[in-house]
């Protein structure tokens, strides 16, 4: 968003800045070579990935089948959207 919108980028940063130092928070900020105040930043750090496994609890899925070929999957009907509502043509 920098390279396509620095105004729009600009105008937050300040209100951020604004807000950090009116409630104390000048330990978020740093001034640059320039004088100029920015937020305060720290080197990249690798995280180590690991993967999220989401269920719909609410449909009694809790986790992944035993034998995932045995899993029934009804096709849906084409002639209805996927909100159940009939297809207009």
């Amino acid at each position: 968003m920098q390279d396509a919108h620095p105004e729009i980028v600009e105008c937050l940063t300040g209100a951020l800045i604004a807000e950090l130092e009116s409630e104390g928070r000048g330990d978020a900020l740093q001034v640059d070579a320039s004088g100029r105040t920015r937020l305060w930043s720290q080197p990249y750090e690798v995280w180590e990935r690991e993967r999220i496994y989401q269920f719909d609890r609410s449909r009694g899925v809790t986790g992944f089948p035993t034998r995932p070929e045995a899993v029934h999957y009804e096709q849906p009907d084409p002639s209805r959207t996927t909100f159940g509502v009939p297809h207009q043509v």
